[in-house]
């Protein structure tokens, strides 16, 4: 059984005090294996990508489901 899914993502950025935001470019260091696909800050922190230090929360929607037999 194959399924394809599309995945909505809807980010809420999280500030105390710090008036400067920004999105960044995709970040993507693996690809997913069965327990999750992980982006870690600390993933990121010392590559060339620009990350910020701030607390982000993402939520994730599946939108759409089909499943192949």
């Amino acid at each position: 059984m194959k399924f394809l899914f599309a995945v909505f993502i809807i980010s809420t950025f999280v500030f105390s005090g710090h008036a400067a935001s920004y999105w960044t470019g995709w970040l993507d260091r693996d690809n997913p294996s069965v327990t999750g696909d992980w982006e870690t800050y600390r993933a990121f922190v010392f590559s060339d990508k620009k990350v910020s230090p701030f607390d982000v929360e993402i939520r994730t929607y599946i939108l759409t489901l089909t499943i192949h037999d």
